[in-house]
């Protein structure tokens, strides 16, 4: 009777009792990656033609830099891209701006 302890005086004593209680929770994180049609074949409106669209994903990948790169190039009107369900970052644009930059 260790964890108990009186509380009060005289004949009518109260108990309480301590309890520790040790909760431990175990997180899992799962990734999902799905390689499928990395790029595809849409149509670009600056362009005005039907062009290779990646993800920028995809491009950051082919380019070998950064997805916040291919972000950063979006946000700066460097290159093409159009925005539906997912991003889309049009390749021609791309391949131009990666000329222009090694000429």
């Amino acid at each position: 009777m260790d964890n108990l302890k009186p509380i009060g005086q005289g004949q009518a004593r109260k108990f309480l009792v301590k309890q520790r209680i040790e909760i431990t929770l175990e997180m899992r994180e799962t990734v999902v990656m799905r390689y499928g049609d990395l790029i595809l074949s849409a149509f670009c409106p600056h362009c005005q033609l039907d062009v290779a669209m990646a993800t920028p994903l995809s491009a950051a990948s082919l380019l070998r830099t950064g997805e916040r790169d291919i972000f950063r190039m979006i946000e700066s009107n460097s290159i093409h891209y159009v925005e539906n369900e997912l991003v889309l970052v049009c390749m021609r644009s791309l391949d131009a701006l990666r000329n222009a930059v090694s000429q």
